[in-house]
Order: C-alpha cells, then sequence, then structure tokens
C-alpha cells in the first residue's frame, strides 16, 4: 500500500513538472512574439504589428491578465495609429473589460486615457 502511494505520488509530481514547463515555454514564445510585435510597431510596420498582435489576441484566455491586457491595448494602439478609430476602442474596450476583472487599476487608467484620446480625435467631446 505504502509503495503505490509513494508510485501515484511520483507519477503526480512528474505530471505537474511536465505541465509547468510546457506552459513556461509557451509562455516564453508567446512573450517573444509580442516583444517583436512591439519593434515592428516602433519601426512603422503597423499592419505587420497588427498581424502579430491579432494572432496573439486569439488566445488571450490562455494567458496571464497582464499579458492579454498589454496584447489588447496594444493592438489597440495599432488600430489607433491607422486611424482605424472604431477596431481602437474595441480592442481598448476588451481589454479594459480583462483591467477591470483583475483589479488592475493602473492599467485601468492607462486604457481610459488611450479611449479618451481616440474619442478626442473624433471631436466626440463628451464621450471623452
Amino acid at each position: 500500500m505504502h509503495n503505490a502511494f509513494f508510485m501515484y505520488r511520483i507519477l503526480f509530481v512528474c505530471f505537474i513538472s511536465t505541465l509547468t514547463s510546457y506552459s513556461y515555454s509557451q509562455t516564453a514564445k508567446e512573450k517573444e512574439r509580442f516583444q517583436q510585435a512591439i519593434k515592428l510597431y516602433e519601426t512603422g510596420e503597423l499592419n505587420a504589428a497588427e498581424k502579430e498582435l491579432k494572432s496573439l489576441s486569439k488566445n488571450t484566455s490562455q494567458y496571464s491578465a497582464d499579458f492579454s491586457i498589454q496584447v489588447l491595448n496594444n493592438l489597440g494602439n495599432v488600430f489607433a495609429d491607422q486611424g482605424k478609430n472604431v477596431a481602437a476602442i474595441e480592442y481598448y474596450s476588451d481589454a479594459l473589460f480583462k483591467a477591470k476583472q483583475a483589479k488592475k487599476q493602473l492599467d485601468q487608467g492607462k486604457i481610459l486615457k488611450n479611449i479618451g484620446a481616440i474619442h478626442m480625435s473624433m471631436e466626440n467631446f463628451k464621450k471623452a
């Protein structure tokens, strides 16, 4: 009986270790893709940055709240810089929703500033 318990415990630890390393490698890969998208954005390659960030945004439910918020907020920034204000507001709103869920007040403030700036550029002063 004691040997069976010991064997199950070893299997459980191996299973958890495998899950942790798999999750970590995926997270590292996604963070690398995110950094690449930011570099593309900073060099003015907005279409390529949009494509990479959109790809990342499809899996935001699998990421940490912080990472999801960053992906969605930066996707909003890309659309804002392209003059696609409606799309920018949609992504900012998604980021804001996640920031509220995670109780990330600093992120909420940054996102609200971005939404306000879009409304100001559209001369929609009441919503700004």
